[in-house]
C-alpha cells in the first residue's frame, strides 16, 4: 500500500467549521486513491485535520483532490481553507480552496501551481479549467440595470450571491441599516422641518446622531472620524481656503486641473478678479497658478421633488487661485453654465452673505456629483465589472484570478445592497438627493460618456490634468506613491509569469477576459479602455489600474464622506431654491439648503458607509494564500514591506499637519470595494 499524509485546514471564523461527513479522494497522474470519510468532530472553525489516505498503486502526481460531504449533523456549511498532500517521496502538494461548502456534494481542487490557459497539457485539467468556468458562468452573469452606464450583476436578492462572495461578518446589514434610518426619522416625526431654524435643526441633528445613534450601535463609529476633524470642519467651512483644500484632499479630489485660458462660457474679466492677484490675470493664467472646477455634467439636470417640493440642481463653475503662501482658494463662481444678465459671477468682495451663499451652492453640486459619479460610477460600479469578469473568465489556477480576487471581495454584497435600498426607487438617495429621483439616470448617463481609461491610471490623469505642481496636494502624492508601488509589485508578478509579449497574446483567458470588461463597458471605443492586450506593458498597467480603483481610489473618496458631510451648509445634498439671479444686499444660505429630513437621511447613509469593518483586508495583505510558488510569496512579502514604508511615510508627514490627510494610509485602505 502506498500512503499519503493529508492535511486539511477549516477557516478560522465563526460558523466555519461542519458536522457532515467529509470524504477525501486524491487524483494523481497515473491513478487515484481509496477513499477516505474523515472525523467529523474534528471540522470545527480554525482546526487542522490530518489523516492517512491509501492507495494500492503509486498514483504519481497529485493533481487532483476530491472533496465530497453528505449530510450528517446539524452544521451543513463548511468553509475549507486549504489543503495539502504529502506524497511518497516527500513531496508536498498545496491546494488553496477559500471556499464554502454548502450542504451535500463534490468539490475538485486543482493542485495550487499557477498555470495560464495554454499551460495545461493534461486532458484532466483541461477538462476540469473548462467546468470550472462554465459554472462560474451560470453563477455570475450581467443585465442591465440602467441603460447608457457599465452593466452589472443580475442578482437582486443578497441570500442569492455565491457564498464565496458574500460577506462573512454579517447577513443582517440591510436590516440594520434601515432600521437606523426609520429610527432617525422617526425621531423628527410630527416636527414641520421645513419651517425649524437651522439653529435648531442642528440641535436635533447633533442629538440623534452623534448620541443616538452610538449609544445604540457602536460600530458605526467612522474609521477616520474624530470630534477633531468634526470641529475643524465646523470651524473652517466658510473659510476660502477649506474650500480650496477639498479640491485637493477632501472627498473629490479628481476634478480639479489648471485652467490655462478662461472657458468662453464663464466670462472672467482681468478687472473682476485683479483684486485677487498678485499679477494680472493673464501673467497669472501663463504661469500655471489658476484652476478649474467645473460641473457642465449637472448643467440642465432637472432636480427631484421632496415632499411635493422642487428640488435643483446648479451646474457651477468656479475659478481657484494658487496663492504665493500655497494655499489654494475660490476668486470667482459662476452658478450655471449658461452666461447672462441674471447668471451672475460671484466674487470674493461680494458681500459675505453673496460669497458665502455661492460657495455653499457650488459644495453642494460637488457632493451630488461626487455621490454619483466619483464615488458610484468611478469606484462601485468599475469594481463591479472588474469582479464579474474576473469570476466569469479567470479560473482559479490562473495567476491573474489569484492576484486579483483579494481586491473583489464584498463588492458584489455591498453593490448588491445599494441597489437594494440606496439607490433604488425610493431609496435613500430618493429621498434625500436633488440628483435623486428621475434625475440620477441622466446624472450617471452622463458621467459614464465622459470617463476615459486615463483618468483612471494615476500618472496619466495628474498630467492631464495640469495638476503636477500644486502645493499641499496629499492625495496626488500619495495616490502616486500608491500607483507606483502596486504598479511595481504588479510588473515583477507578471513577469514571472508572462516571458513575452507572445506569452500575453496567447492567453486566451486573459484576452476573454479584458475583452468581457469592454463590452460591459458597452464597447465604447471613446472611452479608451483596451479590449485586447498585445503587451506586457499594456497589462502591467490595466492590472495596476484595477488595484488601485478597487482599492485606493475607492477610499481616498469614501473614507472621508461623513468627515467632510458632518457640517450641512458645507455639503448639503439637495437644495431647495434656484440659484440667484442677482446679487442681493442680504441674503441667508439657510433658506437653500437641504431641509431637515433630507439631512438626517444623507449625514446617517454617509455615517453607515465609513463604519469601520469588523474584518477589514487593508491593502498589501493575502490572508489567503493562493500563490504556492516561492518567488510569488517572496513579492507579496516585498510589497508589504513597501506599503508599510509608504505608511510610515504619511504617519510622519501627517505629524506636521494641522489637518491630516489619512484616507490613503495603506493600513486604513481596505483592498477591496467593501463599504
Amino acid at each position: 500500500m502506498f500512503n499519503y499524509e493529508v492535511t486539511l485546514r477549516t477557516g478560522v471564523f465563526a460558523a466555519a467549521g461542519t458536522s457532515d461527513h467529509v470524504y477525501v479522494t486524491l487524483i494523481g497522474t497515473s491513478g487515484q486513491s481509496n477513499t477516505i470519510l474523515l472525523d467529523k468532530l474534528e471540522f470545527v472553525a480554525g482546526s487542522v485535520h490530518k489523516c492517512n489516505v491509501s492507495s494500492s498503486v503509486e498514483i504519481g502526481d497529485i493533481i487532483l483532490v476530491k472533496l465530497q460531504k453528505q449530510k450528517g449533523g446539524l452544521l451543513h456549511h463548511w468553509f475549507c481553507s486549504s489543503l495539502t498532500v504529502k506524497g511518497t517521496n516527500g513531496t508536498v502538494y498545496s491546494f488553496p480552496c477559500y471556499s464554502w461548502f454548502y450542504d451535500s456534494g463534490v468539490l475538485e481542487l486543482r493542485e495550487g501551481t499557477a498555470k495560464k490557459s495554454n499551460e495545461d497539457t493534461l486532458s484532466v485539467l483541461k477538462k476540469h479549467r473548462k467546468n470550472e468556468l462554465a459554472q462560474r458562468k451560470k453563477e455570475y452573469k450581467w443585465t442591465t440595470l440602467i441603460k447608457g452606464i457599465p452593466r452589472c450583476s443580475d442578482i437582486v436578492d443578497v441570500s442569492k450571491i455565491p457564498p464565496n462572495m458574500q460577506f462573512s461578518f454579517t447577513k443582517n446589514m440591510e436590516f440594520k441599516l434601515n432600521s437606523i434610518i426609520a429610527k432617525v426619522e422617526m425621531c423628527f416625526e410630527g416636527h414641520d422641518l421645513i419651517r425649524e431654524s437651522w439653529e435648531i435643526l442642528e440641535k436635533l441633528m447633533k442629538a440623534v446622531h452623534i448620541k443616538q445613534l452610538t449609544d445604540d450601535y457602536p460600530w458605526l463609529i467612522p474609521h477616520h472620524s474624530n470630534n477633531c476633524f468634526v470641529e475643524y470642519v465646523k470651524k473652517h467651512w466658510q473659510e476660502d481656503a477649506f474650500f480650496g483644500y477639498q479640491y485637493l484632499n477632501g472627498t473629490n479630489t479628481t476634478l480639479i486641473r489648471r485652467c490655462d485660458a478662461i472657458p468662453a462660457n464663464f466670462p472672467v474679466t482681468s478687472k473682476m478678479v485683479s483684486p485677487f492677484l498678485d499679477k494680472s490675470l493673464e501673467v497669472e493664467l501663463k504661469a500655471g497658478n489658476l484652476f478649474l472646477v467645473d460641473y457642465k455634467l449637472l448643467d440642465g439636470i432637472k432636480g427631484n421633488v421632496l415632499k411635493k417640493i422642487q428640488q435643483y440642481v446648479p451646474a457651477p463653475l468656479c475659478l481657484l487661485y494658487k496663492k504665493a503662501d500655497g494655499n489654494l482658494v475660490p476668486i470667482a463662481i459662476q452658478l450655471k453654465q449658461k452666461p447672462g444678465s441674471e447668471n451672475p459671477i460671484f466674487l470674493p468682495n461680494d458681500s459675505v452673505d453673496n460669497w458665502l451663499l455661492a460657495k455653499v451652492l457650488v459644495r453642494s453640486a460637488d457632493f451630488n456629483y461626487f455621490e454619483w459619479i466619483t464615488h458610484l460610477l468611478r469606484t462601485h460600479l468599475m469594481a463591479e465589472v472588474f469582479c464579474l469578469a474576473t469570476m466569469r473568465q479567470l479560473p482559479s489556477v490562473h495567476p491573474l484570478f489569484k492576484l486579483l480576487i483579494p481586491h473583489t471581495r464584498y463588492t458584489l454584497q455591498i453593490n448588491t445592497m445599494a441597489r437594494t435600498f440606496l439607490i433604488n426607487k425610493g431609496g435613500i438617495f430618493d429621498r434625500a438627493f436633488s440628483t435623486g429621483g428621475p434625475a440620477k439616470k441622466t446624472v450617471l448617463q452622463r458621467g459614464f460618456e465622459s470617463l476615459t481609461y486615463s483618468a483612471f491610471c494615476v500618472p496619466d490623469d495628474i498630467k492631464v490634468r495640469g495638476v503636477e505642481n500644486v502645493p499641499n496636494y496629499y492625495y496626488r502624492d500619495d495616490a502616486q506613491e500608491l500607483w507606483a508601488i502596486i504598479n511595481e509589485f504588479v510588473v515583477k508578478l507578471v513577469s514571472y509569469y508572462y516571458k513575452s509579449n507572445t506569452d500575453v497574446k496567447k492567453d486566451s483567458e486573459l484576452q476573454a477576459w479584458v475583452q468581457d470588461i469592454f463590452q460591459a463597458l458597452l464597447s465604447r471605443k471613446s472611452l479608451g479602455f483596451p479590449e485586447s492586450f498585445s503587451s506586457i506593458e499594456e497589462l502591467t498597467k490595466f492590472l495596476t489600474m484595477v488595484i488601485f480603483t478597487c482599492s485606493a481610489q475607492h477610499n481616498a473618496g469614501n473614507a472621508g464622506q461623513y468627515d467632510f458631510s458632518v457640517c450641512l451648509p458645507n455639503a448639503s445634498s439637495t437644495l431647495r431654491r434656484p440659484p440667484p439671479t442677482s446679487k442681493t444686499s442680504r441674503v441667508d444660505y439657510r433658506g437653500w439648503i437641504a431641509d431637515a429630513q433630507s439631512a438626517v437621511n444623507s449625514r446617517a447613509t454617509t455615517w453607515v458607509l465609513t463604519r469601520p469593518s469588523h474584518d477589514p483586508v487593508f491593502l498589501g495583505q493575502y490572508p489567503e494564500e493562493r500563490f504556492t510558488e516561492d518567488i510569488p510569496k517572496k513579492l507579496i512579502k516585498e510589497f508589504q514591506s513597501e506599503m508599510q514604508k509608504c505608511d510610515e511615510r504619511i504617519k510622519k508627514r501627517n505629524e506636521k499637519l494641522d489637518l491630516p490627510y489619512t484616507y490613503l494610509l495603506p493600513s486604513a485602505t481596505e483592498n477591496s470595494v467593501s463599504l
